[in-house]
Protein backbone atom coordinates (compact mmCIF):
# COMPACT_ATOMS: atom_id res chain seq x y z
CA UNK A 1 0.00 0.00 0.00
CA UNK A 2 1.78 3.44 -0.76
CA UNK A 3 1.72 6.19 1.12
CA UNK A 4 -0.78 9.64 0.21
CA UNK A 5 1.34 12.09 -1.57
CA UNK A 6 1.85 15.06 1.09
CA UNK A 7 3.18 18.46 -0.64
CA UNK A 8 5.55 20.44 1.37
CA UNK A 9 5.26 23.98 0.83
CA UNK A 10 8.19 25.72 2.66
CA UNK A 11 9.28 29.24 2.23
CA UNK A 12 9.98 32.98 3.73
CA UNK A 13 7.41 35.09 1.55
CA UNK A 14 7.75 39.15 1.27
CA UNK A 15 4.72 41.34 2.08
CA UNK A 16 1.93 41.12 -0.59
CA UNK A 17 -1.57 42.60 -1.58
CA UNK A 18 -4.55 40.03 -0.91
CA UNK A 19 -4.71 37.11 -3.49
CA UNK A 20 -7.93 34.76 -3.81
CA UNK A 21 -7.22 31.04 -4.78
CA UNK A 22 -7.98 27.30 -4.12
CA UNK A 23 -6.53 23.66 -2.91
CA UNK A 24 -7.67 20.32 -4.27
CA UNK A 25 -6.19 19.31 -1.02
CA UNK A 26 -6.61 19.90 2.43
CA UNK A 27 -3.75 22.71 3.45
CA UNK A 28 -2.33 23.08 6.74
CA UNK A 29 -0.63 26.17 7.05
CA UNK A 30 1.97 26.60 10.19
CA UNK A 31 3.57 30.36 10.25
CA UNK A 32 6.73 30.94 12.33
CA UNK A 33 7.17 34.15 11.46
CA UNK A 34 5.54 37.09 10.20
CA UNK A 35 1.21 38.08 10.40
CA UNK A 36 -1.02 36.63 7.14
CA UNK A 37 -4.82 37.33 6.96
CA UNK A 38 -6.90 35.10 6.05
CA UNK A 39 -10.58 35.59 4.43
CA UNK A 40 -12.68 32.94 3.74
CA UNK A 41 -16.89 32.00 4.46
CA UNK A 42 -17.53 36.28 5.35
CA UNK A 43 -14.63 35.90 8.18
CA UNK A 44 -11.52 37.69 8.44
CA UNK A 45 -8.89 36.05 10.35
CA UNK A 46 -5.27 37.09 11.46
CA UNK A 47 -2.95 34.29 11.70
CA UNK A 48 0.47 35.31 13.85
CA UNK A 49 3.70 33.37 14.65
CA UNK A 50 3.22 29.94 16.34
CA UNK A 51 0.28 29.50 14.59
CA UNK A 52 -1.26 27.87 12.50
CA UNK A 53 -4.55 27.76 9.83
CA UNK A 54 -6.08 24.65 8.38
CA UNK A 55 -8.02 25.14 5.13
CA UNK A 56 -10.39 22.45 3.82
CA UNK A 57 -9.92 21.31 0.14
CA UNK A 58 -11.62 23.28 -2.03
CA UNK A 59 -12.41 26.01 -0.03
CA UNK A 60 -11.91 29.65 -1.85
CA UNK A 61 -9.80 31.60 0.43
CA UNK A 62 -8.44 35.14 -0.03
CA UNK A 63 -4.72 35.78 1.53
CA UNK A 64 -2.64 39.02 2.44
CA UNK A 65 0.44 39.53 4.14
CA UNK A 66 0.89 42.63 6.37
CA UNK A 67 5.17 41.94 6.50
CA UNK A 68 7.09 39.06 5.41
CA UNK A 69 6.11 35.44 6.55
CA UNK A 70 7.87 32.55 7.02
CA UNK A 71 5.71 29.49 6.73
CA UNK A 72 6.05 25.87 6.53
CA UNK A 73 2.63 24.36 4.67
CA UNK A 74 1.48 20.86 3.66
CA UNK A 75 -1.24 19.72 1.46
CA UNK A 76 -3.07 17.53 2.76
CA UNK A 77 -4.89 15.12 0.17
CA UNK A 78 -8.46 14.59 0.98
CA UNK A 79 -8.40 10.82 0.50
CA UNK A 80 -6.03 10.19 3.40
CA UNK A 81 -8.11 12.79 6.05
CA UNK A 82 -11.40 13.09 7.26
CA UNK A 83 -12.97 16.36 6.63
CA UNK A 84 -11.54 19.18 8.70
CA UNK A 85 -13.62 20.43 11.78
CA UNK A 86 -14.61 23.78 9.98
CA UNK A 87 -13.79 25.23 6.73
CA UNK A 88 -11.17 27.55 7.99
CA UNK A 89 -9.99 27.24 11.36
CA UNK A 90 -6.42 29.28 13.10
CA UNK A 91 -5.63 27.87 16.35
CA UNK A 92 -2.12 27.75 18.24
CA UNK A 93 0.23 25.15 17.53
CA UNK A 94 2.32 22.87 19.56
CA UNK A 95 5.41 21.36 20.15
CA UNK A 96 4.35 17.99 18.83
CA UNK A 97 2.74 19.76 15.67
CA UNK A 98 6.01 21.69 14.88
CA UNK A 99 8.14 18.68 15.32
CA UNK A 100 5.66 16.70 12.86
CA UNK A 101 6.14 19.51 10.18
CA UNK A 102 9.51 19.30 10.28
CA UNK A 103 10.18 15.41 10.53
CA UNK A 104 7.98 15.78 7.03
CA UNK A 105 9.98 13.93 4.06
CA UNK A 106 10.13 15.72 0.75
CA UNK A 107 10.18 12.57 -1.53
CA UNK A 108 8.56 8.89 -0.88
CA UNK A 109 11.65 7.19 -0.44
CA UNK A 110 10.32 5.19 2.69
CA UNK A 111 6.14 5.08 2.65
CA UNK A 112 5.67 3.49 5.66
CA UNK A 113 7.46 6.14 7.31
CA UNK A 114 5.73 8.99 5.52
CA UNK A 115 2.55 7.02 6.44
CA UNK A 116 3.05 7.01 9.95
CA UNK A 117 4.33 10.71 10.64
CA UNK A 118 0.96 11.77 8.13
CA UNK A 119 -1.55 10.19 10.15
CA UNK A 120 0.38 11.65 13.41
CA UNK A 121 0.05 14.81 11.80
CA UNK A 122 -3.49 14.51 10.52
CA UNK A 123 -4.38 13.35 14.30
CA UNK A 124 -2.41 16.37 15.99
CA UNK A 125 -3.70 19.09 13.56
CA UNK A 126 -7.32 18.23 13.49
CA UNK A 127 -7.49 17.84 17.58
CA UNK A 128 -5.56 21.50 17.62
CA UNK A 129 -7.93 22.73 15.15
CA UNK A 130 -11.13 21.95 17.05
CA UNK A 131 -9.77 24.76 19.59
CA UNK A 132 -9.80 27.79 16.89
CA UNK A 133 -8.55 31.52 18.33
CA UNK A 134 -10.77 33.92 18.81
CA UNK A 135 -9.03 36.22 16.55
CA UNK A 136 -12.07 36.67 13.63
CA UNK A 137 -14.39 39.49 12.85
CA UNK A 138 -17.00 39.65 10.12
CA UNK A 139 -15.78 41.65 6.92
CA UNK A 140 -20.03 42.60 5.73
CA UNK A 141 -21.46 41.46 2.32
CA UNK A 142 -22.39 44.67 1.02
CA UNK A 143 -19.87 47.11 -0.67
CA UNK A 144 -21.49 49.73 2.37
CA UNK A 145 -20.30 47.84 4.86
CA UNK A 146 -17.24 46.54 4.01
CA UNK A 147 -16.24 50.18 3.00
CA UNK A 148 -17.16 51.29 6.28
CA UNK A 149 -15.04 48.85 8.08
CA UNK A 150 -12.27 49.25 6.13
CA UNK A 151 -12.54 52.95 6.68
CA UNK A 152 -12.38 52.55 10.61
CA UNK A 153 -9.77 50.08 10.58
CA UNK A 154 -7.66 52.61 8.41
CA UNK A 155 -8.22 54.37 11.44
CA UNK A 156 -8.44 52.61 14.52
CA UNK A 157 -5.94 55.20 16.30
CA UNK A 158 -8.84 57.71 16.22
CA UNK A 159 -11.68 55.84 14.83
CA UNK A 160 -14.76 57.79 13.38
CA UNK A 161 -17.90 57.19 14.85
CA UNK A 162 -21.71 55.80 12.85
CA UNK A 163 -22.33 59.83 12.26
CA UNK A 164 -19.16 60.24 10.50
CA UNK A 165 -18.85 57.35 8.90
CA UNK A 166 -22.97 57.63 7.81
CA UNK A 167 -21.67 61.12 6.21
CA UNK A 168 -18.65 59.60 4.44
CA UNK A 169 -20.91 56.73 2.88
CA UNK A 170 -23.63 59.26 2.02
CA UNK A 171 -26.27 57.54 4.04
CA UNK A 172 -27.82 58.08 7.17
CA UNK A 173 -26.40 56.63 10.67
CA UNK A 174 -29.80 54.92 11.36
CA UNK A 175 -29.14 52.90 7.73
CA UNK A 176 -25.48 52.35 8.35
CA UNK A 177 -26.26 50.89 12.37
CA UNK A 178 -28.71 48.48 11.09
CA UNK A 179 -26.56 47.12 7.73
CA UNK A 180 -23.59 46.77 10.05
CA UNK A 181 -25.70 44.89 12.60
CA UNK A 182 -27.49 42.67 10.03
CA UNK A 183 -24.09 41.75 8.05
CA UNK A 184 -21.50 41.85 11.18
CA UNK A 185 -24.31 40.04 13.98
CA UNK A 186 -22.16 42.73 16.03
CA UNK A 187 -22.87 45.37 17.62
CA UNK A 188 -20.85 48.20 16.99
CA UNK A 189 -18.63 48.21 19.86
CA UNK A 190 -18.48 44.66 20.38
CA UNK A 191 -17.07 44.94 16.27
CA UNK A 192 -14.60 48.43 17.18
CA UNK A 193 -13.11 46.26 20.05
CA UNK A 194 -12.66 43.13 17.57
CA UNK A 195 -11.07 45.02 15.35
CA UNK A 196 -8.99 46.47 17.76
CA UNK A 197 -7.58 43.33 18.86
CA UNK A 198 -6.82 42.06 15.84
CA UNK A 199 -5.06 44.45 14.68
CA UNK A 200 -2.97 44.56 18.52
CA UNK A 201 -2.03 40.86 17.43
CA UNK A 202 -0.64 42.25 14.47
CA UNK A 203 1.39 44.34 16.19
CA UNK A 204 2.07 42.20 19.16
CA UNK A 205 4.24 40.54 16.36
CA UNK A 206 6.64 43.27 16.18
CA UNK A 207 8.72 42.26 19.58
CA UNK A 208 10.31 45.59 19.66
CA UNK A 209 7.15 47.74 20.04
CA UNK A 210 6.45 48.69 23.19
CA UNK A 211 3.21 47.95 24.17
CA UNK A 212 2.04 51.43 25.09
CA UNK A 213 3.05 52.17 21.73
CA UNK A 214 0.45 49.18 20.35
CA UNK A 215 -2.31 50.37 22.61
CA UNK A 216 -1.93 54.08 21.67
CA UNK A 217 -2.07 52.76 17.69
CA UNK A 218 -5.50 51.15 18.12
CA UNK A 219 -7.45 53.76 19.70
CA UNK A 220 -7.15 53.25 23.43
CA UNK A 221 -6.34 55.75 25.69
CA UNK A 222 -4.91 53.57 28.78
CA UNK A 223 -2.80 50.54 29.26
CA UNK A 224 -5.09 49.33 31.43
CA UNK A 225 -8.21 49.55 29.00
CA UNK A 226 -5.89 47.80 26.47
CA UNK A 227 -5.12 45.03 29.04
CA UNK A 228 -8.98 44.75 29.96
CA UNK A 229 -9.96 45.07 26.40
CA UNK A 230 -7.57 42.89 25.11
CA UNK A 231 -7.86 39.47 27.76
CA UNK A 232 -11.39 40.23 27.39
CA UNK A 233 -11.29 38.47 23.49
CA UNK A 234 -8.04 36.30 23.81
CA UNK A 235 -8.36 35.02 27.47
CA UNK A 236 -4.23 36.93 27.38
CA UNK A 237 -2.87 39.92 28.25
CA UNK A 238 -0.69 41.74 26.10
CA UNK A 239 2.45 40.48 27.31
CA UNK A 240 1.40 37.76 28.01
CA UNK A 241 0.18 37.00 23.95
CA UNK A 242 3.89 38.33 23.01
CA UNK A 243 5.40 35.85 24.96
CA UNK A 244 3.21 33.24 23.54
CA UNK A 245 4.53 34.20 19.52
CA UNK A 246 7.85 32.76 20.42
CA UNK A 247 8.07 29.03 19.00
CA UNK A 248 8.38 26.57 22.24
Amino acid sequence: MSAPVFQLLRGDFPAAPPRSFRQEAHYLLHASDGVMRMEAKGQLWTLPPARAALVAAGEEITIALPRRLQALSVLIPPEAAPAPPAPLRVFESSPLLRALLAEMPEDDSDPTHARALGAALISTAWRLAARPLPLSRPVGRSAMVQRALALVEARLEDPPEIPELARELATTPRTLARHLQAETGMGWRDLMRRMRVMRAAELLCAPDMPVIEVALACGYGSLSGFNTGFREITGQSPRDYRRSLAPR
